[in-house]
């Protein structure tokens, strides 16, 4: 398999990476018996991870935290792509991770499929682009419009991080919790423990959202949350909706009245 070599993680957080994963991949396969084609490869962990440094803001301000990549494949990681102008100097293998830019984006990446417009859409409303599919919108234009988001939330501090190195989604919706709920919040432990306690005391960010309720409810005692939203593909009622409009607008208007 051709890996790219732009791996942008320091050292002593590639050291945590390995050490994290190989626990939760014991924990997924002892513990609940989970067949190995539901674990990825720790090479997946590594790309999903080189995705997010390539767009580590340098001094981190408000730091998202989101449930998981999507679970993706050594044989999906093994397509290439190149990266649009502006992105140069990020990781080109394909992951399921919205930083990755060949996901949802099938003229660049070979075909691939999927996405996750619903966070392009977050990422929009705090930076004050719109690098949603919107109908008509060309392929080329629509990069462009991702490009420049990404660039924009690294200048304004914005980092999103996921509480788990391994996928918890498959790519048709199915969870990896399917046979026990416990799962999900061990490895998110797991990942706090091993990875993502150094990360927020490499980092220091100023304000951590939890992206999902569930996530807040499971790790608000150990995650230094400030506030959280609701997972925005699970945001159906108006209720749900306001919330997260409220608090990105909110969030939104703070990183602009505090710059910098």
């Amino acid at each position: 398999m051709e890996i790219d070599d732009k791996l942008p993680i320091p050292n002593e957080f590639l050291v945590k990476i390995r050490e994290t994963h190989k626990r939760g991949r014991e924990r997924i396969e002892v513990g609940y018996g989970v067949p190995v084609i539901k674990v990825e490869p720790v090479e997946v962990a590594e790309m999903v991870e080189s995705h997010r440094w390539a767009w580590r803001p340098a001094r981190p301000r408000l730091v998202l935290v989101a449930e998981s990549h999507v679970f993706t494949t050594p044989e999906e990681m093994a397509v290439r792509y190149t990266n649009p102008v502006g992105a140069e100097y990020a990781p080109s293998n394909y992951v399921r991770l919205v930083y990755c830019l060949g996901y949802g984006e099938s003229e660049l990446a070979s075909g691939r499929k999927g996405g996750t417009p619903q966070y392009w859409d977050i990422f929009g409303k705090l930076v004050g682009t719109s690098p949603k599919n919107i109908p008509g919108t060309t392929p080329g234009t629509r990069l462009a419009e991702k490009v420049e988001t990404l660039r924009r939330l690294k200048a304004s501090g914005i980092w999103l991080l996921d509480a788990s190195l391994h996928g918890i989604y498959m790519p048709k919706g199915e969870r990896i919790d399917a046979v026990s709920g416990d799962i999900t919040r061990d490895l998110q432990k797991l990942w706090w423990e091993g990875y993502g306690s150094a990360l927020l005391k490499h980092a220091k960010p100023e304000r951590v959202i939890a992206i999902g309720k569930g996530l807040f409810n499971n790790m608000s005692s150990e995650i230094p949350f400030n506030d959280w939203i609701y997972q925005p593909q699970g945001a159906r009622l108006p209720a749900q909706r306001k919330k997260n409009s409220d608090t990105l607008g909110e969030l939104a208007d703070w990183l602009q009245k505090n710059v910098t």
